[in-house]
């Protein structure tokens, strides 16, 4: 159930992204301090997630990083996190490597809290 309101919760804030565009989203997410308040909500997917969106944005846009995280930024998950699509392929086809594929393919900014994702535009 967790990892299905995660999908959810990333989807929703891909779409925000979306949306409303890099610099304004990047406004948005720190003048309302969001990793905070979902590291407060005991949301750790969530925050860790949305604060590497945030430094991948700023790194893109050259955008200085918001030194109030830099704690978060060394938390790491246990095991790589892959996205459900990534999941479900890697299950069906063991031998086709999509997971060594994903993980070659992943954001730095997210690999560093073992989140593979490869790519937040893509959202439907």
């Amino acid at each position: 159930m967790e990892e299905m309101s995660f999908e959810i919760f990333k989807g929703n804030l891909l779409h925000h992204l979306k949306s409303i565009g890099d610099l304004d989203f990047l406004e948005e997410a720190i003048s309302e301090d969001l990793v905070t308040r979902l590291f407060n909500e005991k949301k750790i997917l969530e925050c860790l997630y949305t604060l590497a969106l945030v430094d991948y944005l700023c790194r893109i846009n050259e955008i200085e990083l918001a030194s109030r995280y830099d704690l978060l930024r060394a938390v790491k998950l246990k095991e790589p996190l892959y996205a459900t699509d990534t999941q479900i392929m890697a299950t069906l086809f063991p031998e086709k490597g999509f997971q060594e594929q994903a993980m070659k393919d992943a954001i730095p900014e997210f690999l560093r809290h073992n989140i593979v994702e490869g790519d937040i535009r893509d959202v439907v």
